[in-house]
């Protein structure tokens, strides 16, 4: 199959220990492995993936933070309810899609200009409103700025662990990279709470500012590029000592016939991401399944406090009882995937295995997430132990995740130079899916009940097994929608095209 041109070398690669290439050198045959997927060594790896985790917290922790303190800001900044409600909407608005144009830009012009820009632009925006006189005005458009600054970073993160990170282990990097952005909407409403008083109210600003930047200085200095069309393996920098001078853009400094660049972002290439039915499925199902987990963390307030009599202190700390669980679902489902996909691998004594290999595993979380929304919806009816709703929010939570994390892995395999746009996507549909669960939940809890609404919820998420099913066993996609396929060997600074 010809290669379409966003083919690169992240996909089904070999590892250093699997795959050699034979050379012909006179009349002797010299027999050479490749270098290695990442020139980093595993302690630089990890690094720069603490880097980016850290980074990828702000995005969600930034909207969460805010929220406890929106009476507060009502007095504050004199306007009323539905104005200041009015910029959660918009910060939600601008989150969900400007992602896409940082996500595209870093796909195609590399990784770390994006997370100067974007950072610069949210640490500018906080500081702006700790420190200016309260209007209504400037508190829509910083938010905004907020928003257009703190969006990028997750699926920016994403594309720069594919860069580093070899298909095999690619799973369990990116379930520790997922832990921000899962935990960063537990936290931020415990975190803000604090500031809710009108002594304190510009530190809910001030607290993310100063948070974000030691975590900007060592993208400055620290993070080196990681795009793979600019600098391949990262050879060029793995030999450098770990802080360096700033650079703002990062020189192409490989091959374009071994390291392909993709095209200038448009929206065809968007589409080219949606149209492939696996990808569509996966970003559907993904969807569905953080509406019904957000419509949970939407009802907590009104079924912990009107149900079971919960302060609004008690129902900030519950929600640990969903955010302690999404931890481990992570951590457990990306090393279930990877362990998968190394089974695969010996299965069949080679690297170039498709990615549907791994997918399977997220069957157990749809059913996981399915079982805890039922569960939660029929305990809240019944008024069953508060304990028995906080335990099914966290089954929910765990499945989510754990499907999550295997979903990112997958696409990232699928489409590997547009990893970053993959999940530019896959978080505007959630976020899209999410603002509308944020809408309907309560009408639809006090029309159909509890446990009514929340089982039609579970329906929603075990339609996501049907489609895990249908892309195990369908027919071979890559062929029919030109899915990239990858090249599984490198050789000295150039690829060797061995292809099915």
């Amino acid at each position: 199959m010809t290669p379409i041109s966003q083919d690169d070398d992240e996909g089904r690669q070999s590892d250093v220990s699997t795959s050699t290439e034979t050379k012909i050198v006179g009349n002797k045959f010299d027999r050479q492995a490749p270098p290695p997927y990442s020139a980093f060594s595993p302690q630089r790896r990890r690094f720069i993936l603490g880097i980016v985790t850290a980074a990828g917290f702000f995005g969600p922790l930034s909207g969460a933070i805010y929220l406890p303190a929106l009476p507060l800001f009502e007095s504050i900044f004199s306007a009323s309810a539905t104005a200041i409600n009015a910029t959660v909407s918009m910060y939600m608005a601008v989150f969900a899609v400007a992602p896409l144009l940082w996500a595209a830009s870093a796909d195609y012009g590399g990784r770390k200009t994006v997370y100067l820009v974007s950072l610069g632009i949210f640490n500018f925006a906080n500081v702006l409103l700790a420190s200016l006189p309260p209007n209504i005005g400037a508190l829509f458009f910083l938010r905004v700025l907020q928003a257009l600054g703190s969006c990028g970073v997750t699926s920016i993160g994403a594309g720069t662990v594919a860069d580093i990170t070899e298909p095999r282990r690619r799973a369990s990097a990116l379930s520790v990279f997922l832990l921000g952005p899962q935990i960063a909407p537990v936290l931020g409403p415990i975190i803000g709470g604090q500031f809710a008083v009108p002594e304190r109210w510009r530190w809910v600003f001030g607290f993310l500012a100063i948070a974000c930047f030691p975590v900007y200085c060592m993208i400055i200095f620290c993070l080196p590029e990681t795009l793979r069309c600019l600098v391949g393996n990262g050879e060029v920098h793995a030999n450098r000592g770990w802080i360096s001078a700033p650079r703002f853009r990062q020189a192409q400094v490989v091959d374009s016939k071994d390291f392909p660049r993709m095209p200038r972002p448009n929206l065809k290439s968007f589409y080219r991401l949606l149209k492939y039915p696996p990808n569509l499925i996966v970003m559907i199902s993904g969807a569905f399944l953080f509406a019904a987990f957000y419509s949970i963390l939407i009802t907590f307030p009104r079924a912990l406090g009107d149900t079971y009599g919960f302060s609004e202190a008690e129902v900030g700390y519950a929600y640990l009882a969903s955010g302690i669980p999404a931890v481990f679902g992570s951590l457990a489902g990306g090393r279930t995937s990877d362990f998968l996909r190394k089974r695969a691998v010996r299965q069949h004594g080679s690297e170039n295995i498709p990615p549907e290999r791994r997918i399977s595993t997220q069957i157990y979380g749809y059913i996981l997430s399915a079982a805890g929304l039922l569960m939660y919806g029929w305990f809240c009816r019944f008024h069953i132990h508060v304990s028995a709703a906080l335990v099914a929010s966290g089954i929910a939570s765990f499945g989510m995740t754990w499907v999550f994390v295997t979903s990112s892995s997958y696409q990232t395999e699928c489409f590997p130079t547009q990893a970053a746009s993959q999940m530019a996507l896959a978080s505007l549909l959630r976020n899209v899916a999410a603002a509308i669960a944020a809408v309907i939940i309560d009408p639809l809890t006090s029309s159909m009940g509890f446990g009514w609404c929340f089982t039609g919820l579970a329906l929603l998420n075990l339609l996501g097994v049907v489609g895990v099913l249908f892309i195990m066993n369908g027919t071979n996609f890559q062929k029919k929608f030109g899915r990239e396929e990858a090249k599984p060997t490198l050789s000295g600074s150039k690829q060797v095209d061995q292809r099915k």
